[in-house]
């Protein structure tokens, strides 16, 4: 079952580095868990589901991506940080 996070201290929108860490703080936090959240970055809804570095789906503004499975965190950011260009 996914796991759902209050955003409450966060501001309502993010930058990219800041999501991009955010998502880092999350993944570190709950290991072997799914992760699952909608933020804005930027001015755009982001929705992301993921298990440890593997992200299964990204949406950013409705577009859908995803990322590779059981891969190393720098590739994880690299992700991340492809999918909200």
């Amino acid at each position: 079952m996914a796991q759902s996070f209050n955003n409450n201290k966060w501001r309502n929108e993010m930058t990219k580095s800041e999501y991009i860490a955010y998502c880092n703080t999350k993944r570190k936090a709950h290991k072997n868990q799914w992760c699952n959240f909608t933020l804005i970055v930027n001015g755009v809804e982001v929705g992301i589901k993921f298990y440890n570095t593997w992200i299964q789906v990204i949406s950013v503004d409705g577009i859908r991506s995803s990322g590779t499975m059981d891969c190393s965190v720098k590739r994880f950011n690299e992700d991340l940080n492809m999918a909200l260009q």
